[in-house]
């Protein structure tokens, strides 16, 4: 189907009893869905910088991306999980006082790490799970992104994760 990227479960946004209706609604095939207008802000980037800009910036945030693999990858107590195709990276936090923790007690540091993280209002991580155990994910979004930002969100997390350990 030709709209399945823009695929949503918007109960509020389409009628399910008259999902012929839909065949109107160019929401379904919008990225924000009824936010026609929001187009014109990429319209304008693209119309005054060009379509390398967006290029760029999608190749600057992979980049950077790789950067924090790499800064997990050389500390001792950060377990990077993959190496990233893309932009996002998952992650552990593994200080020294955990490696010997079991699996149940090392999943629920990483979910009450991220919590703390998010409620000191320094940094916003996502949770996901591999292999069904809980992980700690972040997004390289902005292109502005630096590696001392990285170097501070490693540090926040030994912070904060000390803080949980004593």
């Amino acid at each position: 189907h030709r709209l399945a990227a823009f695929h949503q479960e918007a109960p509020y946004l389409f009628d399910p009893l008259a999902p012929e209706l839909a065949e109107y609604d160019s929401g379904v095939a919008n990225l924000e869905c009824t936010k026609r207008a929001a187009a014109f802000g990429v319209w304008g980037i693209w119309s005054l910088l060009g379509e390398q800009i967006f290029a760029d910036m999608v190749d600057v945030t992979i980049d950077t991306a790789r950067d924090f693999y790499e800064l997990l990858v050389e500390a001792a107590d950060f377990e990077a999980l993959h190496e990233p195709q893309c932009n996002i990276v998952a992650f552990r936090y593994l200080p020294a006082e955990l490696r010997e923790a079991g699996a149940t007690e090392l999943d629920t540091f990483q979910l009450r790490l991220r919590r703390r993280v998010i409620e000191s209002g320094e940094y916003y991580l996502v949770q996901s799970k591999i292999d069904g155990r809980p992980v700690l994910r972040t997004t390289i979004m902005n292109p502005l992104t630096t590696p001392d930002d990285l170097r501070g969100l490693m540090a926040c997390l030994r912070r904060v994760g000390g803080a949980l350990l004593d």
